[in-house]
């Protein structure tokens, strides 16, 4: 069963807004909606009831339902003016072989239904949120969407294999695509039950005085990008009308030991680490972003340092959510 919330606001102002549907309220659904909507976009979200939800602008609708639910639903929803974002967060590089035949079934079959149904609605893009951190793998080079897709885990086997899906719907039925290969976002509100994304959990760790166990090389380097500035981002790459993939990130490589070090300084607390002899095999020791067709298309190049953008995350959350 689905439940709606809240009105579905389509004019503002006398004019109509365009539309975009989020598939997904995690982490950058929410945030994703939230923005969009205060830049004049009429917003519908779908997906499963959360913290998020509970954080999503007043005037956002938001449908309650699963992703193979959903697919049912989306010939109401969709018209050749619609924008339709996919954020959905069914597993996370934490989860191994055995989850993949639940996923084939709840995620990748409704996926390839939802890319049916947009083609059939014919609507003005489909813009999927796939992962630069996975599908590169490991490599010392900054990364450019030319690399060759190495995924050594089945997150990002599934965002690879969804990233194929669309290009083909593309060649077969035309369906104007947008892939965002996104790095690792921090800063805003995150979910302090979802445990993801190191930087809110180092935050945690520092606030409650806990050890942090630490499964990876302390050396291993990610590129992260401020919420505030992928926002942006974001909303100048909504209406670009090339069918095309961009690599979505700072561009510089922080080390996991510094990320530690900014906290540590930022919040005046010594967080306490405890190293595993057994690495997991399955981390990503460096993967770096070549952002220059994002700079290109989107003239942004105002990006935050991490040591800011963890200094106004703290400012601004730390404090009020997590403590």
């Amino acid at each position: 069963m689905f439940t709606c919330y809240r009105p579905n606001f389509i004019y503002d102002g006398g004019y109509m807004r365009k539309k975009l549907l989020v598939i997904g309220c995690g982490y950058l659904g929410y945030h994703i909606a939230n923005y969009s909507y205060n830049n004049k976009l009429d917003i519908t979200v779908i997906g499963r009831t959360s913290d998020y939800v509970m954080r999503l602008n007043k005037n956002v609708r938001f449908i309650e339902a699963e992703i193979s639910e959903a697919t049912t639903l989306l010939s109401q929803e969709l018209d050749s003016n619609t924008i339709v974002v996919y954020a959905v967060g069914s597993i996370n590089a934490t989860n191994s072989f055995d989850d993949l035949a639940e996923d084939l079934m709840d995620t990748y079959l409704p996926f390839v239904k939802l890319l049916n149904i947009c083609a059939e609605n014919n609507v003005k893009k489909f813009v999927f949120l796939s992962s630069a951190g996975t599908v590169y793998g490991d490599s010392h080079e900054n990364l450019s969407e030319t690399h060759c897709l190495q995924p050594i885990n089945i997150y990002g086997l599934q965002k690879v294999y969804f990233e194929n899906l669309l290009k083909i719907k593309n060649i077969e039925s035309n369906l104007p695509y947008l892939v965002l290969r996104i790095s690792n976002p921090y800063g805003g509100y995150q979910s302090p039950r979802k445990k993801q994304g190191i930087i809110p959990i180092l935050f945690q760790k520092a606030a409650k005085g806990e050890i942090l166990n630490l499964w990876t090389d302390i050396n291993t380097t990610r590129d992260y990008i401020y919420i505030d500035d992928f926002m942006e981002i974001f909303a100048r790459l909504v209406t670009y009308n090339e069918n095309d993939v961009i690599n979505i990130g700072s561009g510089m490589g922080t080390s996991l030991a510094e990320v530690i070090g900014i906290i540590e300084n930022v919040t005046g607390k010594k967080i306490e680490i405890q190293f595993n002899t057994k690495l997991n095999m399955l981390n990503i020791k460096s993967n770096v972003l070549n952002i220059s067709k994002m700079t290109r298309v989107t003239h942004f190049e105002s990006i935050t340092p991490i040591d800011k953008g963890i200094f106004k995350t703290y400012q601004e959350y730390y404090e009020k959510e997590w403590v």
